[in-house]
């Protein structure tokens, strides 16, 4: 079965904060109001990619506010069923400030260089255990797939799967949703965007 993607909407730091560098906290203070509101105003279930292309340098005091508050209300249900993603095709050292922000509170983004093929390349940052990473990549090359799915490619227990798919949906990293069995009961299907 072949994954169907959802539009993806992007907000570009560039072009909307009028800046190849960001740095400066206060700025960003500044900044956060109008990411909201573009966050807000989208549509449920849809992805949302702060687009960080065409910058020279995102710093960690700029990322706190314009990039983990964001990931923090994602993740504590403010933005109802809307889903907060990165792109950018700089991947190594200029994500560090932004890395080094989620990690300090436990927190984790999808990265992906296209929004025509997020897919191809996206990958967690942030803190994600290797264990959840594991389960992540399976997700991800297996996707839509059921827990029990994942349990079997994983060599772990339903449970241990669930347990997994739990923790990395609570980071944002995949959505999971109850679908039908064949069976006729319900059963969770699993996929990244």
């Amino acid at each position: 079965m072949k994954t169907v993607l959802p539009d993806i909407e992007s907000f570009s730091f560039r072009e909307e904060f009028g800046s190849e560098i960001l740095h400066d906290v206060e700025e960003a203070e500044r900044n956060r109001p109008d990411l909201d509101r573009f966050i807000r105003s989208r549509p449920e279930k849809a992805v949302i990619a702060l687009d960080l292309r065409g910058l020279e340098y995102i710093g960690y005091s700029y990322s706190k506010p314009t990039v983990r508050t964001p990931l923090r209300r994602q993740s504590s249900g403010e933005y109802g069923d809307r889903h907060i993603i990165l792109l950018s095709e700089e991947q190594d050292d200029f994500l560090d400030g932004i890395e080094t922000a989620l990690s300090e509170e436990g927190m984790a983004v999808l990265v992906a260089s296209s929004a025509d093929d997020p897919l191809s390349d996206i990958k967690p940052i942030g803190e994600v255990k290797p264990h959840l990473m594991e389960t992540f990549e399976v997700v991800r090359e297996s996707a839509p797939a059921t827990t029990a799915e994942v349990a079997s490619r994983l060599g772990q227990s339903v449970q241990n799967a669930n347990n997994r798919l739990r923790s990395l949906d609570e980071l944002g990293l995949i959505r999971r949703e109850k679908v039908s069995s064949p069976s006729g009961g319900q059963e969770w299907q699993v996929r990244v965007l």
